[in-house]
Parts: structure tokens; sequence; C-alpha cells
């Protein structure tokens, strides 16, 4: 148990060591960053501004989470920690950094961007980081479509990230890119249903990802009705709650 008020979100293993990224909560309900190794808590923020951690990556001895700050402007900016101080991946608009892969002397970090803060329209990013230096890769094509990465993986030459879609009356449909084409788990076909990938992996080949679907009473209304966790196994869906249960799937390791 990681403690009252308390989320986790990604989950990485070093040396048989266990990370966890998460946040925990004041008594006034702020979000603190903080991540677990092995159940014990390091806070990254110290309550005064807003933040929250999504994704951990260990190089060597060196621990990388990824998240988000408020500005004093209540915007919201991309960033990652490196064993504890903070670097911004943004500096205008709203954005988030969700998940990080790292590869050599690269860190690949996952997220979303909205360059223009009057823009309700979400961009799927990642950003390559070597060094002091980061690149912003865009993976959104369409204009009003808007669009999150949530989880990032690398297999020798290709990159894989994973989130969601949106379409214009069809809603959030589960999606991935590798190398930055996109590739549908779910075609939009049912439009009482919405779903999204938090986490990817591969092994030998075998794409995995993990998420939720929503199921809601009204395709052109929000609410939701059930929310079912599911894995997708090379493009074939599988649920692993029942229908009465509110669940989703948060991340995978696969070893």
């Amino acid at each position: 148990m990681l403690g009252n008020n308390a989320e986790a979100d990604k989950i990485t293993v070093h040396e048989r060591d266990v990370y966890i990224a998460g946040n925990r909560f004041t008594n006034q309900g702020y979000p603190i960053a903080c991540y677990w190794k092995n159940g014990e808590r390091t806070d990254l923020t110290d309550g005064s501004y807003d933040a929250i951690a999504y994704g951990i990556g260990i190089r060597e001895s060196v621990i990388i989470v990824t998240g988000l700050f408020m500005t004093n402007h209540h915007q919201e900016r991309a960033c990652y920690w490196i064993n504890g101080a903070r670097r911004s991946l943004t500096t205008s608009g709203d954005a988030g950094a969700t998940d990080i892969f790292i590869s050599g002397d690269k860190a690949y970090i996952s997220g979303y961007h909205l360059p223009n803060t009057n823009d309700f329209v979400g961009k799927a990013v990642y950003w390559r980081v070597v060094g002091q230096n980061k690149t912003q890769i865009n993976l959104s094509k369409a204009a009003n479509s808007g669009a999150e990465v949530w989880a990032i993986y690398v297999d020798g030459s290709d990159i894989y990230a994973a989130g969601y879609q949106n379409t214009v009356n069809v809603g959030n449909r589960a999606t991935y890119w590798k190398n930055r084409n996109r590739v549908e788990l779910d075609d939009g076909t049912d439009l009482y249903e919405i779903t999204e990938v938090h986490d990817i992996g591969v092994k030998d080949g075998q794409v995995f990802a993990v998420g939720y679907i929503s199921k809601t009473d009204d395709p052109y209304y929000w609410g939701v009705a059930n929310l079912s966790a599911c894995y997708w196994l090379d493009g074939k869906r599988y649920v692993l709650s029942g229908d009465s249960e509110f669940a989703e799937a948060r991340a995978i390791f696969i070893p």
C-alpha cells in the first residue's frame, strides 16, 4: 500500500527495485508530484503549487519522472524531474508529459500539447531528449481532431506512442502510432463506446496495450454508464473486468 490520499500511475523495475510515479494530495486536495521506490515515497514538489507525476524511468542511478506543473497563470507546463530537479519541456499553452522510455543516451517522453490556450483541441506529441537538447515531434495531423499520448515504448528502431484520437461525432478511440503512423485499435463503429490506451509494450514483435472501454447512454453525451479495464494484443481487444464493475488498466510491465 502506497498510503492514503494518493494515486499511482506508471511503474518500472530496475535491478529488482520497483519504482512507481504518482501523486499524493494535501488535506485541501492539491496534488504533490512524487514517486515510490520499493514503497518508500519521495516528494518532488512541496505543495506550494499544483504538480502531477505520470511516468518514471531509470538510467543507471539517475531517476527521471515526467509530469506537469501549474504556473501562476493557471497554465499546465509539461516537465520532467531528473534526480529531483525540474526541467520544462514547454513554455506556452497547456501540456503534460505522460510517460518516458530511455534508450541509450536518449529519453523519449510522451504527452500532449495545446499550443493555444484558447484552442481546446489537444495535439498528440512526444519529445526526444538528449542531454540538454529536446525536440518535440507532433503526431496529430487533423486540425479539428484532438489527441493525446499516454505511453511510449521503443523497440529497436521503432517508436510506439499510444493514447487516443478524438473524432467529431465519434469520440475518443484507442490509438497508437508506430513511427508516426497511426494505428486504430477501435474503428469507431460503436457510437456508444469510448476507448483509450494508457500504456503500451512490445515483446517479440507482439504489441500489448492496456486501457479502458467506457459505455455511454448517449453517443453525444460524455456521461459514463460503466468503465471496463481491457487490453489489446496485436489489435484484438480483451476485457479484464465485468460490465457491473468500474475499472481501468493503467500500466503494463514486460520483462
